[in-house]
């Protein structure tokens, strides 16, 4: 059990941290995709059965471009801020948002460390330094200033709790053990069905059973079990919704892979993704959005 006494300042030492580094983007107005998600999609304009419909029942550039993208809770979040809330075109309460989420993420981060690091003698140190990591690396800038990037938290959320809520329910049994798979499903559906890429939830549990062996088959088996009726919602649910439709082509200026030869485009996104991990070591040049050709296609002179 999880004494709150003891680790309430750490974490509020870190939601600190975090606003300061963040505070200077809450006057960021709506940029880039912003605009589109927000002010030119009428969905998130009114609290209404329709567009609660349609949400649900659209992708998610509804009426802007064909992506297949279905994100219905992340729009959902937008009619919070614009309708309920009464944001409207400002962006600051959009803002404060985007940094609860990271903070409410910044938490399960730091419990997360003291579930990995409790056979070490320094698991609180451990564990403030690995949130501290999340909390002010600059490489989640994006997600927390641009609104947008709301989606990403959202997943993240999914993921980190859907993780904690596992590795939980491996050590526990009977009511509690249910508890924690409940729990396990609410967050793998809020992450799916906020961006696609939370499905990276059932890699994560894999390889945390690896990495720490803790517990036996029978007692990891019922976390697969319950990640499967999420996995398969969501997979019908998406289905269902972009059916009918087909994706835009993506042009050869916006990504140069898709106009190069099949070695030359894996070897060049191989080299895409070397740039992103060597961001993790040394984030010093950092874009929202890179231009044409920014990193050249792989070429072996």
């Amino acid at each position: 059990r999880v004494d709150w006494r003891r680790h309430a300042l750490p974490i509020l030492a870190l939601w600190a941290f975090a606003l300061l580094a963040y505070s200077n983007s809450f006057r960021a107005g709506f940029v880039f995709d912003n605009d589109r998600a927000i002010l030119r999609d009428a969905r998130v304009h009114a609290a209404t059965s329709e567009n609660l419909h349609l949400i649900l029942n659209e992708e998610y550039w509804y009426k802007t471009t064909a992506t297949l993208l279905y994100r219905p809770l992340t729009t959902f979040s937008y009619l919070l801020n614009y309708a309920i809330f009464g944001n409207g075109p400002h962006p600051a309460g959009y803002h404060w948002v985007n940094f609860a989420l990271h903070a409410v993420n910044i938490a399960l981060v730091y419990l997360l460390g003291l579930l990995l690091f409790q056979e070490t003698g320094r698991k609180e140190h451990l564990s403030l330094a690995l949130a501290g990591v999340w909390a002010l690396h600059p490489v989640l800038t994006e997600s927390v200033t641009n609104i947008v990037g709301r989606a990403d938290l959202l997943a993240g959320f999914g993921v980190l709790a859907g993780l904690l809520c596992h590795a939980r329910s491996v050590a526990a049994c009977g009511r509690r053990k249910l508890a924690w798979l409940a729990a396990l499903m609410l967050a793998a559906t809020i992450g799916m069905f906020s961006k696609e890429s939370a499905v990276v939830l059932l890699a994560a549990m894999a390889i945390y059973d690896f990495t720490f062996g803790r517990g036996g088959a029978r007692d990891r088996l019922p976390g697969y079990l319950t990640l499967a009726l999420p996995l398969a919602l969501f997979w019908y649910v998406r289905s269902r919704v972009v059916a009918g439709l087909a994706a835009a082509p993506v042009p050869f200026t916006d990504n140069p892979l898709v106009g190069a030869g099949f070695w030359t485009a894996r070897l060049a996104a191989v080299k895409v993704i070397g740039r992103y991990l060597w961001l993790l070591v040394w984030p010093r040049d950092l874009s929202c959005d890179y231009s044409y050709n920014q990193i050249p296609l792989f070429a072996w002179g």
